[in-house]
């Protein structure tokens, strides 16, 4: 829809239906992308919260600092797959 909601009065009476509903599908897939990545928001912290709990069960206190080495290397990880994604899909 950004790209939709750029155009002038005057570019939309030069473009084709078939253009305008080639910028509408391109912006509605990347609402459906941005989708399937938000239930790692909620999924995330019960999975800490679940992993912590078995490693202190197993380790004790040193857990601490496993899921602290875990919590750091995950998270720019995911950061990063997701904007490759996008670039690779941007790419096509």
């Amino acid at each position: 829809m950004r790209l939709l909601l750029k155009l002038s009065q005057t570019s939309l009476g030069h473009t084709a239906a078939g253009q305008l509903v080639n910028l509408l599908s391109n912006d509605v897939q990347r609402f459906d992308m941005a989708s399937n990545f938000l239930h790692y928001v909620w999924i995330m912290p019960i999975q800490f919260v679940i992993a912590f709990y078995i490693m202190f069960r197993s380790v004790g206190i040193s857990a601490i600092a496993g899921m602290l080495a875990i919590s750091l290397q995950a998270i720019p990880l995911q950061g990063n797959s997701f904007i490759l994604q996008m670039l690779m899909n941007n790419s096509c």
